[in-house]
């Protein structure tokens, strides 16, 4: 299975720019909304944090949909995962 998480900007401004779509987000399959982790600027907790919301979901892949911190994110998991 592949997963959407779709994750909030932040730390910050933008850190709320998906609320209010978490109804529409949590009503299509295979979609998950994941909020930060308390330790939101350590970038190694974040990647931790998806990783294992990777797993607890069951999915083999994952598409991430987020800006801001998140493409730092995305880019240490893809760097844990090569």
């Amino acid at each position: 299975m592949t997963l959407l998480m779709c994750l909030p900007g932040g730390p910050g401004f933008s850190a709320n720019a998906l609320t209010p779509a978490t109804a529409l987000i949590s009503s299509v399959p295979n979609t998950i909304c994941v909020d930060l982790p308390a330790a939101a600027t350590d970038l190694d907790a974040c990647v931790d944090h998806l990783e294992a919301q990777r797993i607890t979901a069951g999915a083999q892949r994952i598409h991430l949909f987020g800006h801001s911190f998140w493409r730092h994110v995305g880019r240490g998991l893809r760097r844990q995962t090569s």
